[in-house]
């Protein structure tokens, strides 16, 4: 599946970080997530195992990711954070209480000492270099979570040479637009907050081929604040107040491919719910359940 649906690459400014050696993502991997067809529909829809499939197993763990990659998925949703000496770890929250039953905030720890603990199934928190290793068929949907992995992250992902089978994300458009400073050029980026909230506005006060004229007017005038994104991860709707606003509704979806964006909605786990998605065309559903999300592709 290629990385963008029909938009172009982000271009690496002048006078980048990048090694000349890496320029391009590397496709040393013969199982590149750009070329392999996962299982899906007709309409490719794309199933990320949000944290992996933790039915038995605990979140953002190694063995849930095996176990999303058994039952069809090539793609994991996870989250990083980094130690206190410098290593970057799969894990959601920035303190390990809610995963491991103990306090502590994984910033103020090394690794040595995360390592030694278990979450409360039984699994270690892994480290994103060994996940690298453990997991080489699965590719990686990436949410960087706190400041010290704007740096750590990419040099892990350089060093395990797999930067053909990650998307990296953050809400904080700040973070994700320093971290893909350090990405070589073709590497796939999902916006955060500011991106999604630009093109919703724009999305929503014009026609779709207006959209196509000024979303590119936009998105240059946004560069200083906004990096380059491919890929949008909305939810199926938002809260304002006491009222339920759609976000991925079908006029949002037609202007994102229409401008050459995938949509990825978050987090659904109702079969229902997955159904009329794709009736809406997305491109991916980020699911607790990919076993039950299958499910649905295979009736559709």
């Amino acid at each position: 599946m290629p990385w963008p649906r029909g938009g172009q690459m982000s271009s690496r400014p002048s006078g980048g970080r990048v090694p000349a050696s890496r320029k391009t993502a590397s496709h040393r991997s013969s199982r590149s997530c750009s070329s392999v067809t996962e299982r899906q529909d007709a309409r490719a829809v794309r199933i990320l195992a949000h944290r992996g499939l933790a039915v038995d197993a605990d979140e953002n763990s190694i063995r849930a990711f095996r176990a999303a990659g058994d039952v069809g998925t090539r793609w994991i949703e996870t989250d990083v954070h980094t130690t206190s000496d410098g290593v970057v770890v799969a894990i959601h929250d920035p303190d390990i209480e809610r995963v491991a039953g103990k306090p502590g905030d994984v910033a103020t720890t090394d690794a040595s000492d995360l390592a030694a603990l278990r979450m409360v199934g039984g699994e270690a928190i892994p480290t994103m270099a060994s996940v690298f290793e453990a997991c080489p068929d699965l590719c990686f949907n990436i949410d960087i979570k706190d400041e010290a992995s704007v740096l750590a992250l990419p040099r892990v992902i350089d060093r395990a040479e797999a930067w053909d089978r990650v998307l990296i994300a953050s809400f904080s458009e700040s973070r994700r637009r320093r971290a893909m400073r350090h990405a070589p050029d073709g590497v796939p980026s999902s916006a955060g907050y500011g991106g999604i909230a630009a093109f919703r506005l724009v999305s929503a006060l014009m026609p779709v081929k207006a959209c196509v004229r000024v979303w590119p007017v936009v998105r240059r005038a946004l560069r200083p604040w906004i990096a380059a994104f491919q890929a949008m991860q909305v939810p199926m709707s938002h809260k304002v107040g006491p009222f339920r606003v759609p976000v991925a509704d079908r006029r949002f979806i037609r202007a994102a491919h229409a401008c050459g964006m995938r949509v990825d909605v978050w987090t659904v786990d109702d079969p229902r719910d997955m159904e009329r998605l794709v009736g809406l065309d997305v491109d991916g559903i980020v699911t607790n359940r990919p076993d039950l999300a299958f499910a649905v592709l295979d009736r559709l």
